[in-house]
């Protein structure tokens, strides 16, 4: 998969998410289908942060993976996470993401 600019994927996603909740009124978006995989979506602990995983199929592995992840990594980032809601922020600046990514999902090649 290509890299892929962080604001554009957001902005999208956003886009989407809103649409789904707030206008369609029918919950958060927890699968996108597409013709050669999926884009999973967990939130995490938080409204405010929504973590995604591209796969050609799901699992319920894959699935509890994601989970996991969002739980993981708002422990982790509990301060960081703190202040973004106190200055209304969403970036986090810590790169613990990587090293959960290699935790949890060691299994994948």
């Amino acid at each position: 998969m290509k890299n892929v600019h962080e604001d554009m994927y957001s902005s999208i996603f956003e886009g989407v998410r809103g649409f789904s909740s707030e206008i369609l009124k029918v919950g958060k978006l927890k699968e996108i289908f597409l013709d050669d995989g999926k884009l999973l979506i967990d939130y995490g602990d938080s409204s405010n942060y929504y973590f995604t995983l591209f796969a050609k199929k799901s699992s319920k592995t894959l699935i509890d993976g994601l989970r996991y992840f969002a739980e993981r990594f708002c422990e982790v980032n509990s301060e960081e996470i703190k202040e973004n809601q106190q200055f209304g922020t969403k970036e986090i600046t810590n790169r613990s993401g990587d090293e959960l990514i290699q935790e949890i999902f060691s299994f994948i090649p």
